[in-house]
């Protein structure tokens, strides 16, 4: 948009000229033809004049354009270099100086947006695998089976790569996934259910960014078993990324 704004005044300042001197050399001609000569180069003289300080302001115009492109470089060299900008900078570049400002700062609001992201799933990625001896169950908001841990089964039943895409409630026909699952997904927090006799689980709801849940993680075990596990994964995720944020 900046760069179109400039050519425009470019273009005007051209036509303004062009302009100028055509109606000065026309006015020049006519007042010759008509016998006034002294009046026709005076026409002319002011022509070129006036010219001559268009072609002044064109300068100036095109002199300053180059120094603030020049310091927008300079910006984004820096930033490139130290990963920040100075926002002082950016008052010294008047009316492109709040653009870029503003501009500047909805792409700091981004990279900071994503920055935390990255941070709480590389927290959570941690977190969980360093729970890899928990018996974990990934499921779909159907209740299909997404990924499980080894460790989720006996030896006596199916590993895991011959379990996805099977519904939980195949593995466990005594597990009520949909009272479960709906409980969990209205109160937005850990449930604790039973899967089957003498095996319980915390059913957790993994809830998307408008809150709507995406899936289900099951960790198997008892009760009070899997509930400490759950705050012990909630504490060691918040622990985590605090780190992260302090570094």
């Amino acid at each position: 948009m900046l760069i179109v704004n400039f050519v425009l005044v470019v273009i005007f300042f051209i036509l303004a000229m062009l302009s100028s001197l055509a109606t000065g050399f026309i006015s020049w001609h006519l007042l010759l033809l008509a016998g006034n000569k002294t009046a026709g180069e005076t026409m002319l003289y002011c022509t070129i004049i006036v010219n001559v300080i268009l072609l002044f302001l064109l300068f100036l115009l095109i002199k300053r354009s180059y120094k603030r492109t020049n310091t927008v470089e300079k910006m984004i060299d820096f930033a490139r270099i130290n990963g920040v900008v100075d926002k002082e900078y950016f008052n010294n570049l008047g009316t492109l100086g709040a653009e870029l400002k503003t501009l500047y700062s909805e792409i700091e609001n981004i990279s900071e947006k994503r920055a935390k992201r990255l941070f709480f799933m590389d927290s959570l990625t941690h977190t969980i695998f360093d729970e890899i001896n928990e018996k974990m169950i990934v499921l779909d908001p159907q209740g299909n089976i997404l990924y499980a841990w080894r460790k989720a089964f006996q030896k006596k039943e199916a590993i895991p790569s011959s379990v996805i895409g099977v519904s939980i409630t195949e593995m466990y026909p005594d597990f009520n996934f949909t009272n479960a699952a709906s409980k969990a997904a209205l109160e937005h927090s850990a449930v604790s259910v039973m899967v089957k006799t003498g095996v319980h689980a915390v059913c957790i709801p993994i809830l998307a960014n408008n809150n709507s849940v995406d899936g289900y993680l099951l960790i198997m075990g008892k009760i009070e078993a899997a509930s400490i596990t759950v705050e012990h994964l909630l504490e060691r995720l918040k622990t985590d990324t605090k780190k992260k944020f302090n570094n």
